[in-house]
């Protein structure tokens, strides 16, 4: 019996010192906030609104009207292709990140932080001036990111590695909170935006 005793306690001192020597990485998990695809929804119902006015227009053969309704739909469409659908695929890039970063995987995870920044970018390409500094805000946050992810896989500090981690779940929670805000509530980052830039989507 007292062998079977000696047995367990050099076990937990065991289990507790292996315990103590390892570095918890930090996982980023999302807080359960809005991130429906509502946006998308209303751009394509006020679309649906704008091409019902202009069939009703030509229908009626008042021509001008029907001028004003094509341009509303234009602009609906912009609003879709440069900035509802790319920040919603700039969100799952972030929170695809997030659960890459959780399992170590470095090269992917960087892989998707660089095209949610590309993708920022582009959308930028289209918009004016006050779009591109709202923009620049989560591509600023997610360079620093970068620059956290690529200090944690050098570093060979334990010490180190652990504040890096807390770094970076805290880093991508800011990121991935801000960018959902960014396509939930496009109304608002977009207001005095003109999509009437046409240049060339960035790659």
């Amino acid at each position: 019996m007292k062998q079977i005793t000696v047995l367990m306690i050099c076990a937990l001192l065991a289990l507790s010192a292996c315990r103590d020597g390892a570095v918890q990485q930090g996982i980023w998990k999302p807080v359960l906030e809005d991130t429906d695809f509502s946006h998308l929804r209303t751009t394509g119902e006020r679309l649906q609104v704008s091409l019902v006015t202009l069939r009703s227009n030509l229908a009626k053969g008042q021509v001008s009207e029907a001028r004003r309704s094509l341009k509303d739909a234009e602009e609906k469409v912009r609003i879709l292709m440069y900035y509802d659908i790319p920040i919603t695929e700039v969100r799952q890039l972030i929170y695809d990140a997030g659960r890459l970063q959780a399992l170590n995987r470095y090269d992917e995870t960087l892989e998707n932080l660089h095209r949610a920044d590309q993708l920022l970018g582009g959308i930028g390409a289209h918009g004016n001036l006050s779009l591109q500094r709202a923009l620049q805000v989560p591509r600023v946050m997610i360079e620093k990111l970068r620059e956290t992810l690529e200090q944690q896989r050098q570093t060979t500090s334990t010490k180190y590695v652990a504040e890096l981690s807390d770094a970076v779940t805290g880093q991508f929670s800011e990121l991935g909170h801000k960018v959902n805000m960014m396509a939930i509530k496009g109304d608002l980052v977009l207001s005095g935006t003109d999509f009437n830039q046409t240049q060339q989507d960035t790659k």
